[in-house]
């Protein structure tokens, strides 16, 4: 039998937690701006769906609209899109609402 080791095990973990969570956290700033909106636990909850929903869209958009296969490729820079919006977003409403 083949393991792994426990370095890329640990690693494994650490990218997971990663794809789940700071692309949800950048839309739900975007959102909801002020800190005092949200509290911990419901910030959570949608940096948690908003992770798992957003960059599947653009995926399926992509691959449905402009005939992008989904790879590798093409799911990193739907994670990297769905953070840049997010924080693109929250920075305008920060200096909007200051």
């Amino acid at each position: 039998m083949v393991f792994m080791d426990p370095a890329s095990i640990l690693l494994g973990i650490a990218a997971i937690a990663l794809a789940v969570s700071i692309p949800g956290y950048a839309l739900s700033l975007a959102i909801f701006p002020k800190r005092n909106e949200l509290d911990i636990f419901e910030r959570i909850a949608f940096s948690f769906i908003l992770s798992i929903a957003v960059p599947a869209l653009f995926l399926l958009a992509g691959n449905m609209l402009l005939g992008i296969g989904i790879n590798f490729i093409s799911a990193f820079s739907a994670y990297a899109a769905a953070t840049a919006i997010g924080i693109i977003v929250f920075i305008a409403r920060i200096k909007f609402l200051k």
